[in-house]
Parts: C-alpha cells; structure tokens; sequence
C-alpha cells in the first residue's frame, strides 16, 4: 500500500475521533493523488468527511461531480 492510502485511513480514523485538524490534513495530502489514480469510491468518503468537519459545499459539489464516475476503489471503508 502506499503512503496515501495509509494517510487517508489515519485521517478517517482521526476525523472518527474528531480530531479535524489532523483529519483535514491527512486527507488534503491524499486528494490529488485520489484523483489521478480514479479511486472516486475513496474520494467519495473522503469528500464526506471534508464537507462534515467544514461544511464547505465545494465538498458535496466534488461528492456530485464524482458519484456516478467509473473509476476504482481502493479501500473499503465501512461506518459503523
């Protein structure tokens, strides 16, 4: 696994703790990289957890430009 996968699951695994200054951080460093490598179900969930920590729409306007792109998944995240 590379280090954007481990960071997006310690930034999931903060913003669940909220934590929301690490979280945010983590998954900035993770977006772009997300992006070129089409794992839209990852920036799916990381979009989520953007727009739930800052409530900033440009979070749920990405989530609605994403939602019915092909693309990969990367990792499964499930909520509990």
């Amino acid at each position: 696994m590379s280090e954007h996968n481990y960071e997006f699951m310690i930034g999931h695994i903060k913003y669940l703790h909220n934590d929301f200054n690490g979280a945010y951080g983590l998954f900035k460093k993770c977006e772009k990289y997300f992006l070129t490598q089409y794992y839209y179900r990852d920036l799916l969930l990381l979009y989520d957890d953007l727009y739930n920590m800052t409530k900033d729409i440009s979070y749920k306007a990405k989530q609605n430009e994403i939602m019915n792109k092909n693309g990969r998944k990367n990792i499964v995240m499930i909520h509990c």
